[in-house]
């Protein structure tokens, strides 16, 4: 997760050509790091969508950070039909 973070704060400095400075301490669970806003610059979300898999009835990876706008795409690696959206199988 750690990396996570580092890559976000990588991707807006680099963006902003500016500085962010502060302390980021985890806790116990995941925990995700986000700038609301930059005075004078905007973002376009990115080009790619991000993935979010199902593999072994788990989420992988269990958790992401997305820019609003992006697409988010759900797949589902699993030899079951699952997935945050199935409806009840008996209706």
């Amino acid at each position: 997760m750690q990396k996570l973070i580092i890559a976000l704060l990588a991707t807006c400095l680099a963006a902003s050509a500016g500085t962010i400075s502060g302390k980021v301490a985890a806790g116990k669970g995941n925990s995700v790091v986000w700038v609301e806003a930059i005075a004078g610059k905007t973002f376009p979300p990115p080009a790619k969508p991000q993935l979010m898999d199902q593999k072994s009835l788990l989420f992988q990876p269990h958790v992401i950070a997305v820019q609003v706008g992006t697409t988010v795409e759900f797949l589902n690696s699993d030899k079951v039909q699952h997935n945050i959206f199935w409806p009840a199988i008996s209706g």
